[in-house]
C-alpha cells in the first residue's frame, strides 16, 4: 500500500480533453481535407518525476532490509506510480510542460487541445491523459503540416524513452479508436465515429438481447417526475446499483454518438438518488431502443459549410414537487461536417414566465456553447469567418435578440442575459434565424417525442439522413424583405476575412467555408 506525506498536492488528478472537442476536430479535420492519428504511452506515469514525500511498504517478493537500530526500511517513490495520490496530475503537467516547451499551444476553451504552427504547416492534438489524436490538415490548404507531423512523432519517441531503452510513445498511425470510439476513415472525405461494439456490450451487460422492437427511447410526451420516487431500502423498491448502472452507461454513449437519446438519459440521471418504478420502467425502454432501433454512428463527411446550431426549449413542465418544479429544459446542438458535434439539453436555472423568455433562456446559453466552438475551430484552422447562424422557432425571442430597447415584458429578465443581444446586434458574433418547429432539430433535446420524429431528428444528427435547414445567414425580418426582392437563396462572393488564430497572425478560409453576403443583409 502507498502511505505517507504528500505535501503541498493541489492537482490530484489529470485534465481530459472534452469528448465534444474530438468531435469538433474530427469535424474540422473532414472540412479541411485532414486526417486523424492516434498514439499512446506505455506505462506513462513513470515519465513523472514525484514532487513529494511519498513512501512505499517494500512487497513480500522483497527483501526486507532494515536499519542500524533493527527498524524496517521502506522505500521513497522517486518517479509517480500507478495508484499513487497526485500521480495523474504529476504525468499531466509533465506532459504538459514538454509539449508546450516544444512549442505546442493550448487552446482558451479547452486546456488540452494543444496547437502546433510553424510557418504554413500546423497540427492540432487532443490529449486524454496518455491517449492523443492527432489532426492533420491536408497539405494542400497547409503546405508542410505532414512532414511536421512526422518530425512531432520522432521528437516525441526520443524524449519518452524507457529504462530499457524502447520508446514509451507508440505511434499507431491512422486513428481506429479513441477513449472507446471506434473511428472508421476508409472513405476518402469521410470519417464516421462508431459506438456500435459500446452499444452491444451494453445491451448484453443489462440483458437487452432479443428485447421486443421500441420505436423511441422515452414514451412520448410523458416527463418523469420526483413524485414517483422511492427511498432507497425502501421494501419493493427497485435495485439503486443496477439503476445507476443503467443511467451510467447511456451516459457515455449519448455523449458522443446518440445525442437523440440525451434528454431521456439527463431526465433518468436526475432520479439516482431514489429511483422509482416509472422510473426503472423508462430505463428498460431506453434500453429496448438501443437494443432494437438506434444506430450509434455519427458520419461526418465535407460539407463545405460553417457551424451552425439548432436551439430550442419547452415550457413549464410538471416534473418536480412543490419544492422544485416547472423549471423547462434547454436543448440546442452543433452541426459541422453534416452532423451534429456538440449537443446540451439541460434544466434551466430560472422559472420562464412564457415561451418567449424560455426560449431566450435557451438561446443565451447556446449563444456562449456556439462562441467556445467558434474559439476551438479557429485553433484547429478552421475560422468562422461571419456570424455563427442559429435556428430557433419561437418569433418572440428571435424579436428580443434584436430589439434595441426593454419593453414592460421584458424588464425583468436578468440583465445578463442581454448578453446576447449584444452579442447579435453589436459584435455580430451570433446570428439567429426563424426555423419552423417541425424542423427543429433541437426539440429532440427538450422532451420526448413521437416515433416518426425521433426517427427523422436521429437520422439528421447521425449525418446519415440529413434534413434541410434554412439559408444561413439570413436573420429575422431579412427574410420577408428578400423574398420579396426575389433575392431568396441569390448569393455574391465576399472577401474571405482573416481570423487569428493562436500561434499566428491570420489564417485564411479554406474554399467553401467562406460566408456569402446576401443583397440588403448588413456587413457583419
Amino acid at each position: 500500500p502507498l502511505r505517507g506525506i504528500c505535501k503541498g498536492k493541489t492537482t490530484i488528478s489529470a485534465f481530459v480533453a472534452q469528448l465534444g472537442t474530438f468531435k469538433l476536430l474530427c469535424a474540422a479535420m473532414v472540412e479541411l481535407e485532414g486526417q486523424i492519428y492516434s498514439g499512446d504511452w506505455t506505462q506513462a506515469y513513470l515519465f513523472a518525476v514525484n514532487t513529494s514525500e511519498t513512501y512505499m511498504v517494500s512487497s513480500q517478493a522483497m527483501k526486507p532490509r532494515y536499519d542500524s537500530a533493527g527498524v524496517r526500511m521502506v522505500l521513497r517513490l522517486v518517479r509517480a506510480l500507478y495508484g499513487g495520490k497526485g500521480s495523474a496530475g504529476l504525468w499531466d503537467a509533465c506532459c504538459d510542460v514538454w509539449h508546450t516547451e516544444y512549442g505546442f499551444v493550448r487552446s482558451l476553451a479547452d486546456p488540452r487541445l494543444y496547437v502546433l504552427i510553424r510557418g504554413t504547416a500546423r497540427i492540432s492534438m487532443v490529449l486524454a491523459t496518455d491517449d492523443t489524436a492527432i489532426g492533420v490538415p491536408s497539405d494542400k490548404l497547409y503546405p508542410g503540416s505532414m512532414k511536421m507531423y512526422r518530425t512531432y512523432v520522432r521528437d516525441l519517441q526520443a524524449a519518452f524513452q524507457k529504462a530499457n531503452g524502447t520508446s514509451g510513445y507508440t505511434d499507431k498511425g491512422l486513428s481506429v479508436e479513441f477513449i472507446g470510439v471506434g473511428v472508421d476513415q476508409t472513405t476518402p472525405g469521410e470519417i464516421v465515429l462508431d459506438m456500435t461494439a459500446t452499444a452491444r456490450n451494453i445491451v448484453k451487460k443489462h440483458g437487452f438481447e432479443g428485447a421486443i422492437r421500441c420505436l423511441t427511447p422515452a414514451v412520448p410526451h410523458i416527463v418523469l417526475s420526483k413524485r414517483d420516487c422511492i427511498k432507497p431500502g425502501t421494501e419493493g423498491a427497485p435495485d439503486q446499483t443496477a439503476y445507476r448502472s443503467r443511467v451510467g452507461s447511456m451516459l457515455w454513449i449519448t455523449r458522443c454518438a446518440l445525442p437523440i437519446a440525451a434528454y431521456q438519459t439527463g431526465a433518468l440521471a436526475r432520479m439516482n438518488h431514489a429511483p422509482g418504478h416509472a422510473h426503472w420502467n423508462a430505463s428498460s425502454t431506453l434500453l429496448r431502443w438501443l437494443a432494437t432501433c438506434a444506430d450509434p454512428r455519427l458520419r461526418l463527411h465535407r460539407t463545405g459549410k460553417p457551424a451552425y446550431m439548432y436551439v430550442d426549449s419547452d415550457f413549464l413542465p410538471n416534473y418536480g414537487t412543490v419544492f422544485d418544479n416547472r423549471r423547462s429544459t434547454s436543448g440546442f446542438c452543433a452541426f459541422l461536417a453534416g452532423a451534429c458535434v456538440s449537443h446540451t439539453s439541460r434544466r434551466q436555472k430560472t422559472i420562464a414566465t412564457s415561451t418567449a423568455h424560455a426560449e431566450y433562456l435557451a438561446a443565451f446559453e447556446a449563444g456562449r456553447a456556439a462562441l467556445r466552438i467558434r474559439i476551438l475551430l479557429a485553433d484547429m484552422g478552421l475560422p468562422q469567418a461571419g456570424a455563427t447562424t442559429m435556428f430557433e422557432d419561437n418569433q418572440s425571442c428571435l424579436q428580443m435578440t434584436e430589439s434595441p430597447c426593454a419593453t414592460s415584458k421584458m424588464q425583468h429578465l436578468d440583465a445578463r442575459f442581454h448578453w446576447l443581444r449584444e452579442q447579435v446586434v453589436k459584435l455580430k458574433l451570433l446570428r439567429l434565424v426563424y426555423c419552423p418547429t417541425t424542423d427543429q432539430v433541437a426539440d429532440c433535446l427538450t422532451k420526448p417525442l413521437p416515433a416518426q420524429a425521433i426517427a427523422r431528428f436521429h437520422g439528421a444528427m447521425s449525418g446519415f439522413a440529413p434534413i434541410e435547414h434554412p439559408p444561413l445567414g439570413v436573420s429575422f425580418g431579412e427574410e420577408e424583405e428578400l423574398r420579396s426582392q426575389g433575392l431568396m437563396g441569390q448569393s455574391v462572393e465576399r472577401p474571405t476575412e482573416a481570423g487569428a488564430t493562436m500561434g499566428s497572425t491570420a489564417t485564411t478560409v479554406p474554399a467553401g467555408h467562406e460566408r456569402t453576403k446576401l443583397p440588403g443583409v448588413p456587413k457583419d
